[in-house]
């Protein structure tokens, strides 16, 4: 009998709760307000066969939504009629926590005991229940009071006979046949009683006789007979009744107690005529260790024909280990379901004292064969000493729910087992066998092991009609065999199909893309899946399921997933560890609601050895180069001594920073003649830059990679071609009086360029003529520009005139500063030409200045209209600024004040503008002139480079220093302005690795949000972490690129951003997530953070700004992923992936002799002279020297190229050179971070 009851509690947040409360008298709590909050499930207590230790099984269904976080403690249980023993009772598990959707469910498992023999007629369970949301927690008590009314089946007063071997098939002569049954008395298992077969005629078979028509009932009540089948069969069709009677201490047969045996004889049945040459009968596990009284284990047996299932064969326990004291099953038949299997759930006695150090076999046979048999011993232990830690374990189920609509469907279940983030392998799982026997279901298995990946699948089938099923639910419980407390549920709704059925014809179901290639043992590949409606957009929340069910082939991270906003839902596939055995195979996935919508993906397996080679190197001799980078693909296949290109194979060049230039495209296909081809342009502004590298790889395996080398030779781009001096006059008329004075160093093609300059001083000939601040040698900036000051001397009376010259060091270039003092050109009057500009022009835009002529020292004094016959002004950089409509030049006349338009480039730095002036001074003709700087200053901040400088050891602290750059330009690639504000991050230990799958997506909205469809994804995530997207070859968009800090988890599949996002949706998007702490196996927590080396994180005026990564010694080696971003007008970001470098890494180094043979090797690698080592790294093979060619790394053979605990890595090394003399070889490891693979 199962009914539901409601659970109320009372919330002094009740206005935040979009329910309304139901109510149940069930269900109660203290409080005026009350709110729905949780269901639970009424079910019966099950007696154990002893008659006074129990159990019961109670799913609980939460009511509220996923931002509610619900948890049941302190739990009492109370049994009508019964007394439990005090401090018997167990709850499991404690809490019990519903965090999920609403009408996610968990199940709280109560184990006791009576102190004596008794009938419960009902139950009340008390708790207290705490209700959480945002900041907000109430807490209240709550109970459920369940009555028992009706009848369960079971007569509880009086004997009964239950659970009869009946109807029985008998199809083939002379066989024998196991009747059995069990009695019962007022409730309880009936032991010692005697059982009698009434006589019947031997037409119908006989008693063997070797036993009797006589027994008395074992431990648990239950009486077996061993029939055989008559010599000569009745006819087809034939049935016949045996009975069984009750005797009492006397002999006398108790009245109204028997059981009938029908007999049905068919040579058709399953029984009979049955070739079992071929059959297989396997019982999982073969092992069982039980350390304490009432443990149970589940037991799957399965009954295969020539590697196919059987169904509906009969399955018996032999019942010699009950009699003897040593446990218990559930039932002692069962046949196979259509998949092969029957489960069987073992219980240890209560107390296992005596037991302890003996063993018992549990034995299984087929009833149509009894030869055939598995055997499952159970070892009785004390707990071992050495137990394993499973506080950090995890165990998760996919998908949660499943629903149903129609009989003998399937869907698979995946289970993962994780401890500290990592798979764990060879964990036995075990499935709870309860829902099938109430007939709910069926598994492919009952039991199963974790695979390297941590995975293990589970098929469940429907039965074929669900008609009484229609509106119940089920739980499919998966445990952790060796701790039962650690278990997960799938919740399987059997629903009609809705009413208003969906015409699903107009649907396409289709995949990025339909074939992958498999070459390396692990390896991964995402199954992008879109699925668009008939209005020709995106089909969000339908469910999409994945056909694959072979261990052997690989593993799925999830086997059903939903559509999201965009249309797409993705799934990992992962390799085994051995490929060689596998050929090509298919992957199905289709609509769960219309199967017809499907598409096969082929999985290739390709284990051709590949090489790439790029040309080796580019140089860079100018801005805007353009060139082609060839690179070729070669494969040999296994077995072949030659080399073929890899015609039709993808190459895919990493991202590179904007300052070293651009790619056209990201990926490249390898044409007919091998080589995949690449266009990169050098930018338009070169910085001093170190030479990088442009790295290609293998799309199809990241392993296979090499690099083309950028060159830059400094020497071609970055000479300073012209020296300007501006103004070069000027005209003091006091005494202290201050003038700018801006020096401008530029190559050929006006591009700014930092040089060193010097200054003649202004005091000659013992005479003062003032003094320059600074006073040199001075060094213009990134964009050329250096300011100084002249200051006049305290008296200016006798000085006329002093040219300083000015000079260029690195190539001798040379101006003068013409300096005159109140010096009148009369006669008429003095003037003057003063240009006002805007404190900063920004590149490619319009503005406007304003020339202005005006009586020398005193510019309210403006020349008269009329006195101004032509005015030109010339622009010197005419690729950075021009007047007009793109013009270099402007003229006008007439005006003492004029304003000109001028137009900016997408150059940065400092324009010259030459202004000459034909004017009549009140006296003549005569003509002025002046230079005048104009200052461009660089666009929003459009892109950010993260580069690598150095390395260095903290003396203070030993710990070890990276130094990087962020160098920041606007879309024109100047350098950022000074005193933009960059905010750097780093993630070193991770909770999400998808840097090389393409399954984020971004989205602008009321919150801006980052998806991903991969089911359970951010399960660990929190809001203590950072989300990095970092470059793909799709998706390298400043807008997203870099650090995003976490506001909320939404769901596992859904993270709200708490910085603002202004672009567009963006999905194929990578990332990582993490934070700054890592766990290293033997070391514990290691920590590294990012800092700003001048204590302050904004621009200078080259654009950059320098950081320290600071790290404990022992991550040398190990990936981080570094990022910024700024926020000039929109958010701009950069991100990097990059290994903690360091440059003094150890290895120990061993001798092998040269003899011809394969030699095993243990090297330990570490970091300074070992004060600590390499742990938890992948070594890369072409690392491994030796001091000999006659040596060399065996790669064909099984090495261990990943660091453990203690450093150490295994190789073998093969040897035998005939041409070499050495007698012994030298092998060790590189000792460079070159040597060491990138962990993502």
């Amino acid at each position: 009998m199962k009914k539901n009851i409601v659970a109320i509690l009372t919330f002094v947040f009740v206005s935040v709760l979009a329910l309304t409360g139901c109510g149940s008298t069930s269900g109660t709590s203290s409080g005026t307000e009350t709110t729905v909050v949780v269901e639970m499930q009424e079910n019966e207590i099950v007696l154990q066969p002893n008659g006074t230790d129990f159990t019961l099984s109670l799913p609980f269904t939460k009511k509220l939504d996923s931002t509610y976080h619900v948890e049941l403690n302190n739990f009492t249980l109370a049994v009508s009629e019964c007394s439990v023993s005090v401090g018997s009772v167990s709850f499991a598990p404690i809490p019990l926590v519903l965090d999920g959707a609403l009408n996610t469910q968990e199940i709280l498992t109560i184990n006791g005991s009576f102190d004596q023999n008794c009938t419960p007629t009902g139950y009340s369970l008390t708790a207290i229940q705490t209700v959480s949301k945002d900041s907000q927690t109430t807490s209240g008590d709550i109970s459920f009071t369940y009555t028992y009314s009706g009848s369960s089946g079971i007569v509880e007063n009086g004997y009964a006979f239950i659970n009869a071997t009946t109807p029985l098939n008998i199809g083939a002569s002379n066989t024998d046949y196991t009747i059995s049954m069990q009695l019962i008395k007022d409730g309880f298992v009936a032991s010692g009683e005697t059982v009698e077969l009434k006589a019947f005629s031997n037409v119908y078979g006989s008693i063997k006789t070797t036993t009797t028509y006589t027994v008395a009932t074992d431990a648990n009540g239950i009486a077996v007979f061993d029939y055989v089948s008559p010599g000569t069969l009745p006819a087809d069709g034939t049935t016949a009744t045996i009975t069984a009677v009750l005797k009492d201490e006397n002999g006398t047969i108790v009245p109204g107690i028997e059981q009938n045996i029908e007999l049905i004889f068919d040579q058709n049945s399953n029984n009979s005529g049955i070739d079992y040459t071929n059959y297989t009968f396997t019982a999982i596990p073969s092992e069982i260790n039980i350390t304490e009284g009432g443990a149970s284990r589940v037991i799957d047996v399965y009954v295969g024909n020539n590697n196919q299932p059987v169904a509906n064969e009969l399955v018996k326990v032999d019942y010699t280990f009950t009699a003897d004291g040593n446990g218990t099953v559930n039932s002692y038949e069962g046949f196979t379901d259509a998949n092969g299997h029957v489960a069987f759930n073992y219980t240890a006695p209560s107390d296992i004292t005596s037991l302890i150090g003996t063993s018992t076999a549990v034995i299984l046979r087929l009833d149509g064969n009894s030869s055939i048999y598995s055997t499952t011993t159970v070892n009785f232990n004390t707990p071992s000493g050495t137990s394993t830690d499973y506080s950090n374990y995890t165990f998760t189920v996919i998908p949660s729910e499943i629903n149903i609509t129609e009989g003998g469907v399937s869907r698979v279940i995946d289970a993962y087992v994780g401890n500290n983030n990592q798979p764990v392998a060879n964990e036995t799982v075990t499935v709870d066998y309860a829902f099938t026997a109430d007939g709910n279901g069926t598994m492919s298995s009952y039991t199963a092991t974790t695979d390297a990946n941590g995975h293990v699948a589970f098929n469940y089938t429907a039965p074929s009609d669900i008609t009484s099923l229609i509106g119940t639910s089920t739980a499919v419980t998966l445990r952790l065999d060796n701790n039962t407390s650690i278990n997960s549920t799938t919740t399987v709704n059997f629903n009609t199909v809705p009413g208003s059925v969906v015409d699903y014809s107009g649907y396409t179901l289709t995949v990025l893309s339909n074939e992958m290639n498999i070459s390396e043992p692990g390896q991964q590949q995402t199954i992008d899946v879109y699925l668009e409606n008939d209005s020709n957009g995106p089909a969000a929340g339908e469910v999409v399921l994945v056909d694959f069910f072979d261990g052997t082939k690989g593993t799925m991270n999830s086997f059903s997933g939903i559509v999201d906003d965009t249309g797409h839902v993705a799934f990992t596939y992962t390799a085994p560890q051995d490929i060689s055995v596998l050929d090509g195979f298919t992957i199905r996935v289709s609509m769960e609601n219309n199967s017809s919508k499907e598409q096969n993906i082929v999985i290739n397996v390709d284990t051709a050895v590949y090489m790439i080679y790029p040309d080796a190197n580019i140089t860079v001799t100018d801005i805007s180069q353009v060139h082609t980078i060839k690179v070729a693909l070669t494969k040999q296949e296994a077995g072949a001594t030659s080399t073929l290109p890899a015609v039709g194979k993808t190459v895919v060049a990493e991202f590179i920073q904007p300052i070293y230039g651009t790619l056209s495209q990201y990926e490249a296909v390898v044409g007919t003649d091998g080589y995949a081809r690449f266009t990169y342009t050098s930018p338009e502004r070169i910085q001093d830059v170190n030479d990088t590298n442009i790295t290609f790889y293998y799309k199809e395996n990241q392993a296979v990679t090499a690099n083309t080398l950028l060159v830059y030779e400094a020497q071609n781009i970055n000479i300073v071609e012209q020296l300007f001096v501006v103004p070069d006059s000027v005209t003091i008329t006091e005494a202290g009086e201050e003038k700018n004075i801006t020096i401008i160093t530029v190559n050929a093609d006006n591009v700014g360029i930092s040089s060193t300059v010097t200054i003649e001083q202004p005091f000659y000939n013992d005479t003062d003529y003032g003094y320059f601040t600074p006073a040199g040698p001075i060094t213009t900036d990134a964009s050329g520009k250096a300011v100084i000051v002249y200051t006049a001397p305290s008296s200016i009376s006798g000085l006329s005139e002093r040219n300083i010259t000015i000079t260029e060091t690195n190539q001798s270039l040379s101006k003068e500063l013409n300096i005159k003092y109140n010096q009148a050109t009369g006669p008429g009057i003095d003037y003057a030409i003063t240009v006002h500009i805007p404190d900063s022009l920004s590149v490619d835009n319009l503005d406007q200045i304003t020339v202005v002529i005006h009586e020398l020292g005193d510019e309210t004094r403006v020349i008269d209209d009329s006195n101004v016959h032509e005015v030109n002004l010339t622009s010197i950089f005419t690729n950075m600024l021009t007047f007009g409509s793109g013009a270099s030049t402007a003229t006008y006349a007439n005006a003492g004040t004029q304003p000109i338009a001028v137009e900016t480039k997408t150059l940065s730095g400092t324009a010259v503008i030459e202004v000459n002036a034909s004017i009549f001074n009140g006296d003549q003709n005569v003509t002025i002139n002046t230079l005048v700087p104009v200052t461009i200053l660089s666009g929003p901040v459009s892109a950010m480079s993260l580069v690598y400088v150095g390395t260095d050891i903290d003396g203070n602290t030993g710990l070890y220093k990276n130094y990087y750059t962020i160098h920041a330009v606007d879309k024109y690639d100047n350098p950022a302005r000074e005193g933009i504000t960059l905010h750097p991050s780093i993630i070193n230990g991770t909770k999400v690795i998808k840097s090389a799958a393409t399954t984020g997506q971004i989205t602008q909205g009321t919150p801006d949000t980052f998806d991903d469809a991969t089911p359970t994804v951010f399960s660990t995530v929190d809001t203590n972490d950072l989300l990095a997207i970092v470059p793909n070859s799709s998706s390298v968009d400043k807008l997203y690129l870099g650090n995003w800090s976490i506001a909320n988890v939404i769901s596992d599949n859904q993270l709200e951003l708490a910085e603002e996002y202004t672009g567009a949706t963006t999905n194929s998007l990578s990332y990582v997530i993490g934070n700054s702490n890592r766990y290293i196996d033997g070391y514990g927590i290691a920590t590294v953070d990012v800092r700003s080396r001048d204590a302050g994180y904004v621009t200078d005026a080259d654009g950059n700004v320098r950081l320290e990564v600071t790290f404990d010694p022992v991550l040398a080696g190990h990936t981080v992923t570094i990022s910024a971003n700024a926020y000039d007008v929109n958010r701009t970001g950069a991100a990097k992936i990059a290994g903690l470098r360091w440059d003094d890494f150890s290895s120990t180094t061993e001798l092998v002799p040269n003899d011809g043979n394969d030699h095993n090797v243990t090297l330990t690698l570490g970091i300074s002279n070992f004060q600590e080592l390499l742990v938890g790294l992948d070594i890369v093979p072409s690392s491994i020297i030796s001091s000999d060619a006659a040596c060399d790394l065996n790669e064909s053979a099984v090495n261990d190229l990943s660091t453990d605990a203690n450093g150490q890595i295994r190789v073998q090394i093969s040897t035998g050179l005939s041409s070499s003399t050495a007698t012994e070889c030298e092998i060790s490891w590189s000792k460079s971070i070159s040597g060491i693979y990138r962990e993502y």
